[in-house]
């Protein structure tokens, strides 16, 4: 009986013997890298293996014992990405899989720029403020209202300001000039709040003025009255010399038309005039890109010298002699939400001046000009004795024709019998009457 049974156990252990593993598995996962890049790791155990991956992973056959995986940085598309761990052990047991992440994220490059976060506060909607930004490797940038100015060069930036005017009425900066240091990485934060201006005192008589257009100074000069109290507000009147003032001596265009009017009265005229020069060779009616650039200068002018003086919004108006008149036609049309009254002696109106389409014939600018006008007070003067092509009479009376027609009540042309053209409009500025029919209009 004994003998059976350690018969039977001999032979099943004979033939059942099962053979145990001696080997295990290791499996690497990548995550964070971009599709097709390529990972950096060294999975080894210090002693005689040692092998290399670049991506997901499954390595059989390791011995058990403790293995690194040291991962390091990889590039893809001009961008690095770092690996987290950098390095970490795993314990591979016979017949057992051990599982390894390694996580990368993109490496963002220290910043070596900075940016200026522009906040423009105080002006109504709508309007554009005029501030200047200038900074290091010659910046220089003109901004219009609330803006984030990046990718600038790490350094100090000047901060100009300057005053608007809205609507007829002037808005000045509280601070004109701020300087900001810009650094690496930093965004530096300023503000520019505009609001009306406190108006200063001024001397009786001309002031000369300086003005930037097109980044190019010129001169100009404004008539104070003598009655002038900055608490108290004063109609102001923009006057366009003729094309013989012309020039840049700040003197011309106080010789000829209003200016010796004004001089002569000084001690009584009650309003501010506004005398800007355009330079010589600009004075005439020479291309729309001659006629765009008096535009802004004169109004350039205009508007500066509002945010000196204490100028009445309801009684702004425009004056012009000659080519001072066709330009204030110009004027009227395009800003007609700012005058109260003009008055044009010995000139025009000139059809592509209003459009800024040389197709435009006078006839149709008049056309125009009498819609858009209609309501505005305008007083026209001419001599019929000068019925030449540039300042004829005849078109006056047509313009005079189309006004009625359209339906204006505050429309006047006055025509002049005997007198030549200069004699215009000294005639019609000596005339009382035209100014108590001038300071009458309001808007």
């Amino acid at each position: 009986m004994l003998v059976f049974v350690a018969m039977v156990m001999a032979g099943c252990s004979g033939s059942h013997e099962m053979t145990q593993p001696v080997t295990g598995t290791l499996a690497i996962a990548v995550q964070g890298l971009p599709s097709g890049a390529p990972a950096a790791i060294t999975i080894s155990n210090g002693g005689t293996y040692a092998h290399f991956a670049t991506g997901n992973e499954t390595i059989g056959n390791l011995l058990p014992g403790t293995y690194e995986i040291a991962a390091g940085s990889t590039s893809a598309a001009g961008q690095t990405y770092a690996a987290a761990p950098a390095t970490q052990t795993q314990t591979v047991n016979a017949g057992g899989t051990v599982n390894s992440v390694v996580v990368y994220t993109l490496v963002q490059p220290a910043p070596t720029l900075g940016a200026v976060q522009l906040i423009v506060a105080g002006l109504p909607g709508g309007t554009a403020a005029n501030v200047v930004i200038t900074g290091p490797n010659n910046y220089s940038r003109t901004v219009a209202g609330s803006q984030l100015m990046t990718d600038l060069a790490p350094g100090s930036y000047t901060v100009e300001a300057s005053g608007v005017v809205a609507g007829g009425a002037p808005f000045v900066p509280q601070a004109t000039t701020q300087i900001l240091a810009v650094g690496a990485g930093a965004v530096v934060q300023v503000a520019v709040t505009y609001a009306p201006p406190a108006y200063s005192p001024l001397m009786p008589g001309y002031h000369a003025q300086t003005m930037l257009v097109d980044g190019v100074v010129y001169r100009y000069q404004f008539f104070v009255p003598q009655s002038y109290a900055p608490g108290t507000p004063v109609p102001v009147i923009l006057s366009l010399h003729g094309s013989g003032e012309a020039g840049t001596d700040n003197t011309k265009q106080l010789s000829v038309g209003l200016a010796p009017y004004v001089t002569a009265h000084a001690s009584t005229f009650p309003a501010v005039v506004v005398f800007p020069q355009v330079p010589a060779g600009n004075g005439g009616n020479t291309g729309e890109g001659a006629r765009d650039f008096q535009r802004r200068l004169y109004m350039t002018a205009f508007n500066e010298t509002l945010l000196q003086v204490n100028g009445d919004r309801s009684r702004l108006y425009i004056s012009g002699n000659s080519i001072g008149a066709v330009r204030a036609w110009d004027l009227l049309y395009r800003n007609a939400d700012v005058w109260a009254g003009a008055l044009l002696a010995a000139g025009f109106l000139y059809g592509p001046g209003l459009t800024s389409d040389a197709a435009t014939t006078n006839a149709q600018g008049i056309a125009l000009a009498a819609a858009r006008l209609t309501a505005m007070p305008i007083r026209t003067f001419h001599s019929s004795a000068n019925p030449d092509d540039n300042t004829g009479y005849i078109e006056d009376r047509d313009i005079n024709t189309a006004f009625l027609a359209a339906g204006s009540a505050v429309f006047r042309y006055t025509e002049y019998a005997g007198i030549d053209h200069a004699s215009t409009w000294m005639t019609a500025y000596n005339d009382p009457a035209t100014w108590d029919w001038l300071f009458a209009q309001h808007r």
